[in-house]
């Protein structure tokens, strides 16, 4: 896992913020700096960096539309809620996100010029960002409970997975008090986190909401907060489309050459023993056919240009047999060829057919292979087999077998 790195803007100019960099395998900060951008360190290329931007700036809401495809949604979606922005949608970004059952889909919007501006902002101090974060998907939420951060600027509300908003806490009593009266299924209570220095939330939302309302005094700062709530149910990651960060490809890659360069011997090693293997079956396989060639010439007296060894065999042997290719020689050779096949150490040297007989020359390692030979054959083919010579020679036997159809 790598190090993560959460950074709060504080309000929509995105000159200062809170920020705080988790290591791996730390859920929770265990120190929180406040300043000027230009203060946050440097992040590595690795670092995994998340913006949280004020609620009062994106819009979240939802839309029907009729697709699931998310290239559809993304051309559609701002159209169809056309009527509940105030800038013209060609200004305003769209960021996609889960569609329920119904069709129904989340929607999360902001203007191009203020995303624009907080990624240029962060980007001139050499940090680059993976995601972006409205405040109100960024609280803990739960089935039985709302979440409220109370800041010195504003109050924060998530009502919902993907629901909730940014708003003067002036004005959070008489909000909440229209928006509940269209809520089917409230909940029984509400968190109330208050991090800033003067508390003007908790009347208004009492009065406003039959609620019990649950004090929670503030983490040190509402970056905290955030972070615990984006990791347990995190919303939509406003980084769609045009801004989407794109990791360089070969990026960290440098710890890794090493082994990149090992890799790359062996495969070498690997490829050249490839070729030469090919080469030497390449060398195996002309071998092979120059003795196909030899035998065929031997077996047909005469022949002089061979193309198609094989081809040519059948010419001959169709016309040896009247155009017969399931009887005579052709018979005899493939059948026979089985039986030759099994018996280790025998190099056939010339094959004739005259008469209706098969005379074959060949070597092999002993007498006894011979007759295991000849008996296999008679076996198996049901044919007459003749042991014409068999003549010790430098440690191998020369031997010529006569094979023809019982009369």
């Amino acid at each position: 896992m790598k190090s993560r790195l959460f950074i709060h803007l504080h309000d929509s100019s995105g000159d200062t913020a809170s920020w705080a960099e988790l290591a791996q395998g730390q859920s929770r900060p265990t120190e929180i700096q406040r300043g000027q951008l230009a203060a946050i360190p440097q992040p590595d290329e690795h670092t995994h960096v998340t913006v949280f931007v004020p609620a009062t700036d994106v819009l979240l809401t939802e839309v029907s539309v009729p697709s699931r495809n998310r290239r559809q949604l993304a051309s559609a979606v701002p159209y169809a809620l056309e009527d509940q922005v105030i800038e013209d949608v060609e200004d305003m970004h769209f960021a996609i996100g889960e569609s329920n059952a119904d069709g129904v889909t989340s929607v999360a919007t902001v203007a191009n010029k203020k995303i624009a501006h907080w990624l240029s902002s962060i980007r001139e101090h050499n940090i680059e960002v993976d995601a972006v974060y409205s405040e109100a998907q960024s609280l803990p939420i739960n089935a039985q409970s709302w979440s409220l951060l109370q800041l010195d600027d504003r109050c924060v509300l998530r009502n919902s997975k993907d629901g909730g908003f940014g708003i003067d806490c002036a004005n959070l009593g008489s909000f909440v008090e229209r928006m509940a009266s269209n809520e089917d299924n409230l909940p029984e209570k509400m968190q109330v986190i208050t991090c800033a220095k003067t508390d003007v939330a908790q009347t208004g939302i009492a009065d406003a909401l039959p609620l019990t309302i649950q004090r929670e005094e503030c983490p040190g700062d509402a970056l905290v907060s955030l972070i615990e709530g984006s990791d347990s149910a995190p919303g939509i990651n406003l980084l769609q489309g045009r801004y989407i960060r794109n990791r360089p490809m070969f990026t960290g890659l440098r710890r890794w050459w090493p082994a990149a360069a090992m890799l790359v011997v062996w495969l070498g090693l690997q490829f050249g023993s490839v070729i030469s293997e090919n080469s030497k079956l390449s060398a195996e396989e002309e071998k092979l056919k120059g003795q196909i060639v030899s035998i065929y010439k031997q077996a047909v007296p005469g022949a002089k240009k061979v193309v198609n060894a094989r081809a040519q065999m059948q010419q001959q042997l169709n016309a040896l047999q009247g155009g017969g290719s399931n009887s005579g020689f052709l018979d005899l050779l493939s059948r026979g060829g089985e039986v030759f096949s099994k018996t280790s150490g025998v190099e056939i040297n010339s094959i004739s057919y005259r008469d209706s007989s098969m005379d074959i020359a060949l070597t092999l390692k002993d007498l006894q292979g011979l007759d295991n030979i000849k008996q296999s054959l008679i076996e198996s083919l049901g044919v007459e087999v003749d042991i014409q010579s068999a003549t010790p020679k430098d440690k191998i036997i020369e031997a010529r077998l006569r094979i023809r159809r019982k009369s």
